[in-house]
């Protein structure tokens, strides 16, 4: 991994104007991990340079608790940092002053710990930050500000710590994460590191050798970031931890996860989980976070078979691991020991964190422009976007565009009553891009981009419509001016570069669209109970034309103006997990546009296959469509508990739901606490859902049996009609045959 970081780093921070070939990049990496390891070899050897790191190590070792582990390990990876700041490693580009970091403990820190449950046990922070956020230390040059916090850790805790003075570090501050876990039992080691360590016993070629970096490049030529292979398996994780090594084999002795040896404390999380959350917050922090990385220092047990009939328990608390993660998952190095022979590998993996700059520490820094009707437009987006974490990874990004330099402008709030992030600057001072809207995603690369599907959906409407009529379709989708691919930040280089299988990689993708309307503050109840029928004929024509939405919610239902004032429309919107199919079919082909969707709007047949084992087909957008409806119209602080937990938990929970809906509507509405001005749509969808659930069970369906087939499926037209029983269509929606309507020559596609 230290050699796929090293090519990765090259190819994204240090490559000249002509990008390097698959070749040099290869030959760049074998030749950079061996200067890399031998220069932190001759580290570990000269006890004057590493004396600090040794007595460190000691201290980790003898400490009886975990917060015992966490100043010196920080201040062991500090005085490596002061060691090789100014030292040139071979040909690894330090960064400039800017970029310098330290490392401090997590309990100095003063932040919103969201959804990681706790702070880091240490972390890693520019050290132009730490200046910032101390200013009684301003002054202090990068190694006396070092010594402070390892010579007078009280003084520099009571000032880094006071929220008053210091203010509230954010995620977006930190550049990676320590997760420190120490197992309880006995340790294994007999004598303290220093012990070791005094010694000299590293060896650069054995390590290099143990590491498989003298291996040669692939026989096959990597692809290009935009594309994958065919036979690509996902890669989740490349862990060891938890399996038996060819060495703990000879030794008569089997690896054991620590984390299935005791049990942890109530609410705690396991060490993997814990970085996992770590992660996550770094990674939504900011809109172009790449990726984030997060080393665990943890224990392992060893199982010794010394004698023939009893088993020893040995324990460890040495192993340290690298995480990487980004939207495509999560790749784990082999843990390596800290107290043995391995150090320099630790070392090694300080000293090149220390040379990374925004690229490789995740950000990605963008210069932001789009074409928009034929001419460049640059803008920029506010700093406090954050990305969301959804379905598969895809961390989308929503905002509206800024001018270049105006970034550090404070969003407003979010619109009170949607499910997504919608953010909303003050564009006071950006008249021009008031009417744009940004998106970026990190889209599947098996996947169509957004501005593809709607563009051969308005091609297909504008060939295969009725010319009356294909404004049942074009009015209401959005309109994209702009989209391309990053393929240089492609989650693909990294699985390449670590000789891993590239899998369904992602790459960053960024749009620019005419910014679009909230569907409830454009529209009242009663336009919303007719113009619902405007979003039910898009989806049956768009499926009829061979696209399928397949992730209609609440927030996906929006509207738009039209010019001067003109009429407005709903409009059907977010395409990014649509699939394109040939016209005719009732299902997306690939397997990977099945179990799309948001919980609280999913079809229940469908939610409650969460194994993908039934296609996506048109009635399920029809379902998620009323189901959006009865979100709108039902309590408004949407107090429901149809988001939470698993698919086939809120399933069931909805279709208890539905099959207790006794008596009559307004009985139902006066039970279930709806607004008097929202109880007519209410009830209407409701009833639609109800009858269609019952229509779905007349015909044998089993919503716990997964292999449950129907013999007569339901068509989206049977569900349509229903709908019309309680939400009748007024007339512009009954001047032609739309629900029949079927390419005649569908082939050719």
């Amino acid at each position: 991994m230290l050699r796929a970081m090293i090519m990765l780093k090259n190819f994204r921070e240090d490559k000249s104007d002509t990008t390097p070939t698959t070749e040099e990049l290869w030959e760049y990496g074998n030749k950079e991990i061996h200067t890399l390891v031998e220069a932190a070899v001759l580290f570990c050897k000269d006890q004057t340079r590493s004396l600090n790191l040794a007595v460190k190590l000691d201290e980790i070792a003898k400490s009886k608790s975990e917060a015992g582990r966490y100043r010196p390990l920080a201040t062991g990876i500090n005085s490596i940092l002061l060691d090789f700041h100014k030292r040139k490693i071979g040909g690894l580009e330090g960064g400039l002053e800017k970029d310098l970091t330290l490392y401090d403990v997590g309990a100095n820190l003063v932040i919103d710990m969201n959804r990681s449950k706790r702070k880091p046990d240490v972390y890693e922070s520019r050290y132009e930050d730490l200046l910032r956020l101390t200013p009684e230390f301003k002054k202090h040059s990068f190694k006396q500000l070092a010594d402070l916090m390892e010579d007078d850790p009280e003084t520099w805790s009571a000032f880094s710590s006071d929220r008053a003075k210091s203010g509230i570090t954010k995620w977006s501050d930190l550049i990676t994460c320590i997760e420190v876990k120490k197992i309880k039992g006995p340790g294994s080691w007999n004598k303290l590191p220093r012990q070791k360590w005094e010694k000299g016993e590293y060896s650069a070629r054995e390590l290099l050798r143990q590491e498989n970096f003298t291996c040669s490049e692939p026989d096959t030529s990597p692809p290009t970031a935009g594309q994958g292979t065919a036979s690509a398996v996902p890669v989740a994780s490349r862990k060891r931890r938890g399996k038996a090594s060819k060495k703990g084999k000879a030794a008569g002795r089997t690896d054991m996860n620590t984390t299935a040896l005791g049990p942890l404390h109530t609410g705690a999380l396991s060490p993997d989980v814990q970085c996992a959350f770590y992660a996550l917050e770094l990674m939504r922090a900011r809109w172009d976070k790449t990726h984030s990385i997060v080393m665990l220092l943890s224990g392992k047990c060893f199982l010794s078979f010394e004698r023939l009939d009893t088993a020893d328990a040995r324990f460890t608390d040495d192993n340290f691991s690298v995480n990487w993660y980004d939207s495509q998952g999560c790749i784990a190095t082999r843990p390596i020991s800290l107290f043995g022979n391995e150090l320099p590998l630790f070392v090694a993996t300080i000293i090149l964190f220390q040379r990374f700059r925004d690229p490789m520490r995740g950000r990605a820094s963008l210069q932001l422009k789009a074409t928009i009707c034929g001419r460049v437009v640059p803008f920029d987006i506010p700093e406090d976007t954050n990305a969301r974490c959804e379905l598969r990874g895809r961390r989308p990004v929503t905002a509206v565009p800024v001018a270049p330099g105006h970034a550090g402008l404070p969003q407003g709030s979010n619109p009170a009553r949607t499910l997504a992030t919608r953010t909303h600057p003050d564009t006071s001072a950006n008249a021009p891009l008031e009417e744009l809207f940004f998106k970026s995603y990190w889209r599947e690369t098996s996947r169509d981009a957004e501005k593809d599907i709607l563009d051969t959906a308005k091609a297909r409407a504008r060939q295969h419509l009725p010319p009356e009529h294909v404004g049942d379709v074009l009015n209401h989708l959005p309109e994209i001016y702009h989209s391309e691919d990053r393929n240089e930040l492609s989650t693909l280089h990294i699985r390449l570069f670590a000789n891993l299988n590239g899998g369904d990689p992602r790459v960053l993708c960024l749009m620019m669209s005419k910014r679009l309307l909230s569907m409830e503050e454009t529209f009242d109840v009663q336009e919303v109970e007719e113009k619902v029928w405007e979003i039910l004929r898009c989806l049956c024509l768009l499926w009829a034309l061979g696209i399928a939405h397949c992730d209609v919610t609440f927030d996906n239902i929006m509207a738009v103006e039209g010019a001067e004032g003109g009429k407005k429309y709903m409009v059907l919107n977010d395409f990014d997990l649509a699939g394109v199919m040939n016209p005719g079919d009732e299902s997306p082909p690939r397997k990977g546009h099945e179990r799309t969707g948001t919980k609280p709007f999913m079809a229940l047949d469908y939610m409650g296959h969460p194994d993908g084992s039934i296609p996506h087909v048109l009635r399920h957008d029809i379902e998620a469509t009323l189901w959006s409806m009865a979100w709108y119209s039902y309590d408004r602080d949407r107090k429901w508990s149809w988001d939470v937990g698993s698919l086939l938990l809120v399933s069931q929970t909805k279709e208890w739901w539905l099959s207790h809906l006794t008596g009559p509507v307004s009985e139902q509405v006066e039970n279930e606490h709806i607004d008097p001005k929202f109880a007519h749509l209410w009830g209407a969808v409701v009833s639609a859902l109800k009858d269609e659930f019952v229509a779905s069970m007349d015909t044998g369906y089993d919503p716990h049996n997964p292999d449950f087939m129907p013999s007569v499926p339901r068509q989206g037209k049977d569900f349509l009609m229903q709908c019309e029983k309680y939400l009748p269509r007024k007339d512009q929606f009954k001047t032609w045959p739309w629900m029949d309507f079927a390419v005649k020559e569908p082939h050719g596609y």
